[in-house]
């Protein structure tokens, strides 16, 4: 999600939809007042974090609940804080004077703009402490902490089953309500995950491409794959270095070539000293020095510790051109 957090004082069109939040106020009038300074008495029964406010507490439990008492009255759509409220507003305002040079978007605020063109910079300015991956917003690095700490913040209300993501929880839940929103295009059956339907969708017909190129022949079983063929034709490379001002049509391109052209040291080994270029290439082969299962594809020795990934990653091979040069963009 490109746009962070940054609350305005603007009112709200907005009510909580179960009354949770009105008339507790920081010291006025709602029985909060504020604890010593420094100091975090209200704490959270399900996760254990602190807070110097009771109201910030009630606020933060909504994490765990799924409650979420704002509700935009233009939409439907709802929301944990009238923070979030008014930020999600600001996308019914007719007025986005701020625009991207680079793709035409248009945004209401600077902030949200310049929080944008990360997407095409490839700027990740927040980096992981644990294992130096960086992220291009803090919100997708605060996700990827939970990996580490192992913290599951979502529990499912009808099994008690926890989750690190918010959208992992939605789609567990469909297990216990029915719902399967995902229908196959080929033979009606409805599925409760897209990836389900994907791989049934292959199952019925596995060669079938439904993503033509208007440009040529080419035809594509995914539209991501289609879409990212395309900026062959069209010429559009919206990632460029800020070193030499190169650009490239894909981020991973970019990434690979700001390591050559800063002359970034590649990730060693301690164990066996070979070197990588990243430092999630580093990590993968350290599961072999570490003892742990492995799956290593036949094609390119790519190594995968969960078979589901590992299977994952062997479709690509099964595309008509798998090798892919990040140097010059040319796949083979």
């Amino acid at each position: 999600e490109e746009e962070e957090e940054a609350p305005g004082r603007a009112p709200v069109q907005g009510s909580p939809s179960r009354g949770v939040g009105q008339g507790t106020g920081k010291g006025a009038g709602g029985g909060d007042t504020r604890s010593p300074p420094g100091t975090k008495p209200h704490v959270c029964a399900e996760c254990g974090k602190g807070f110097e406010w009771l109201q910030s507490l009630k606020e933060h439990r909504r994490v765990h609940t799924g409650e979420r008492p704002y509700r935009c009255q233009l939409c439907g759509k709802s929301f944990l804080s009238s923070g979030h409220l008014r930020q999600h507003q600001q996308t019914h305002a007719d007025s986005k004077p701020h625009q991207c040079a680079a793709c035409g978007k248009r945004f209401s605020r600077a902030k949200n703009l310049e929080v944008h063109q990360r997407v095409h910079t490839g700027e990740r300015p927040y980096l992981c402490a644990v294992c130096h991956k960086s992220f291009p917003y803090s919100s997708t690095l605060k996700q990827h902490l939970r990996t580490h700490t192992g913290e599951r913040p979502f529990q499912c209300a009808a099994c008690g089953k926890r989750f690190a993501r918010a959208k992992n929880l939605k789609v567990h839940e469909r297990v216990h309500t029915g719902a399967r929103p995902y229908r196959c295009g080929v033979c009606g059956e409805s599925f409760a995950k897209h990836s389900s339907g994907q791989v049934r969708y292959q199952q019925v017909d596995p060669d079938h491409k439904p993503y033509a190129c208007s440009e040529c022949d080419k035809a594509y079983k995914r539209m991501d794959h289609l879409k990212r063929h395309q900026q062959m034709h069209s010429g559009e490379k919206p990632f460029h270095c800020g070193t030499c001002e190169k650009r490239f049509s894909l981020r991973r391109s970019l990434e690979y070539h700001q390591r050559q052209c800063t002359g970034e040291s590649y990730c060693k080994c301690a164990v066996c000293g070979d070197v990588f270029q990243s430092f999630s290439n580093l990590h993968r082969h350290q599961l072999i020095h570490a003892g742990e299962k492995t799956y290593q594809c036949s094609v390119c020795g790519q190594q995968c510790k969960q078979s589901n990934y590992f299977k994952k990653h062997q479709k690509v091979h099964t595309e008509d051109e798998p090798y892919y040069c990040f140097e010059c963009e040319q796949k083979f």
